[in-house]
């Protein structure tokens, strides 16, 4: 990953150490994410740790949504990219 090639170290570190590491394209949507003045002042441990709860919350906020289509009476196509109602 390029975008923040002065903070490489304390990157790597980061997917190292964070459970969202093993996810390489998500980790890295996510370090894009934040901005880099957090990323200069956090170390690599304090990284991972906000790497990991912000994948968490974005894993809580996807169920939600499911949660809420399927309560609304819909279901997400997913092969489709469409909404269908459950009826």
């Amino acid at each position: 990953m390029t975008t923040f090639p002065s903070h490489r170290t304390k990157i790597n570190r980061a997917m190292r150490l964070a459970e969202v590491g093993e996810h390489r394209t998500t980790a890295e949507a996510l370090l894009r994410a934040l901005p880099e003045s957090v990323i200069a002042r956090v170390t690599g441990h304090e990284l991972a740790e906000l790497l990991d709860a912000v994948w968490k919350l974005s894993q809580n906020s996807i169920a939600s949504a499911e949660t809420e289509v399927v309560s609304d009476g819909g279901a997400w196509d997913e092969d489709k990219q469409s909404l269908r109602e459950l009826t």
